[in-house]
């Protein structure tokens, strides 16, 4: 809900965010040294595999609250014994880009429902409860 009510007031006020050069590595090392401690409770390991080290320019806080919810996703939803891969690369389509790529082994949205995943309060009825 913090999350929603954050964003709904940076979209309100049209604020432009202060963005600021990290080194990629080091801004998701700690986050996957915590989401490692709860993946240990589900039997997952979560693995950061980079070709490059580099820095982007990002806004940290918004960037750490989207990597943490869908680490976290990835840890309750994969199956024991599974790794959950955090992939970093170049894009060749855009230099001075990168993806960042978290895949995980878990069931997966039906294809009927990807575009509700992004609204608001949505909720999977196998993922409730």
């Amino acid at each position: 809900m913090g999350e929603l009510l954050a964003l709904a007031r940076l979209d309100a006020e049209g604020a432009a965010l202060s963005r600021e050069a990290v080194s990629l590595r080091a801004f998701l090392t700690p986050l996957l040294a915590d989401a490692r401690f709860e993946a240990a409770a589900h039997d997952v390991q979560p693995l950061l595999q980079m070709e490059q080290e580099v820095s982007v320019w990002i806004q940290p806080e918004l960037l750490r609250r989207a990597v943490e919810n869908v680490l976290r996703n990835a840890i309750r939803h994969s199956a024991p014994g599974s790794t959950i891969l955090i992939e970093v690369t170049s894009c060749a389509e855009q230099p001075g880009w990168v993806h960042v790529v978290i895949s995980d082994r878990g069931p997966g949205v039906p294809a009927a429902q990807l575009d509700s995943i992004f609204e608001p309060f949505f909720r999977h009825a196998s993922l409730a409860g």
